[in-house]
């Protein structure tokens, strides 16, 4: 079933030919709320099965990305087998984006904050603009961070930047995040929306295996040594080499004309 746009609910969906936009939506903070999971949920999976869709954007509805998750829905959380398994469903949406397959953009406005930020962490690019601020305050409530985000910000950001941020819950501006290269783009506000679509329609017009053979070497690579990496590369690289598009890239190269991937 394609991907289509909806309007309401917790997670507002977007089409715009080969991209999809997902807005948490939940104004003015947009927390993750336990629909917000199982629309999230839902929407990865809806994305990973339709080949139309080529890239995403992750986004917030108004002047902010997410501030984490809904603490109002703390005290419906019983005793810690519930928890476990609740922590477990939550961890498993975060690195469903991740592993999506397509190149999914985090576009960040406002306040990116706790499981906010983890979600953020766990899209492939992220950008924002000035107003951004990013923090992980989980220890402020006397707990941590349990959707990934001890460990995708230790491995994105110097070790002593992310330990500052995980231990004393500081607050990092947007510039700062762009100098520790949390964030690879920073706009103004008014730009924020526009650019990303021109970075997402960009992605999406790469071809399609190549991008998810891609994604997969740098993502599963990671917790690999070098030599386990190259072989993983190896492994996604090979099956590449006879498709229509590597055809039709060979092809355009040799005619001096941008290619037409399918």
């Amino acid at each position: 079933m394609p991907v289509e746009p909806g309007e309401s609910g917790p997670v507002l969906v977007r089409r715009d030919g080969r991209v999809v936009t997902l807005l948490l939506n939940d104004p003015p903070m947009n927390p993750v709320a336990r629909e917000t999971v199982a629309a999230l949920e839902e929407l990865t999976a809806a994305i990973a099965a339709d080949n139309d869709v080529r890239a995403v954007i992750i986004t917030g509805q108004g002047d902010h990305f997410c501030a984490g998750a809904n603490i109002k829905q703390f005290k419906d959380i019983g005793v810690v087998e519930a928890e476990d398994a609740y922590t477990r469903r939550r961890v498993a949406m975060v690195t469903a984006i991740e592993r999506l397959g397509k190149p999914v953009v985090a576009a960040v406005r406002g306040n990116c904050l706790g499981g906010g930020l983890e979600i953020a962490l766990a899209c492939h690019l992220r950008m924002a603009d000035t107003t951004a601020r990013f923090g992980v305050p989980e220890i402020k409530l006397g707990v941590m961070p349990a959707w990934g985000g001890t460990q995708r910000l230790s491995r994105l950001i110097p070790r002593d930047a992310a330990l500052r941020m995980l231990l004393l819950a500081e607050t990092v501006p947007a510039e700062r995040a762009l100098a520790l290269g949390m964030v690879s783009e920073l706009c103004e506000p008014t730009e924020l929306e526009g650019r990303a679509r021109e970075l997402a329609t960009a992605l999406a017009a790469q071809p399609r295996r190549a991008i998810a053979a891609i994604l997969d070497s740098v993502i599963r690579g990671a917790d690999l040594t070098l030599e386990e990496g190259l072989e993983l590369e190896t492994a996604n690289s090979l099956p590449l080499r006879g498709t229509p598009d590597a055809r039709e890239g060979a092809r355009a190269f040799l005619e001096k004309r941008p290619p037409q991937f399918e």
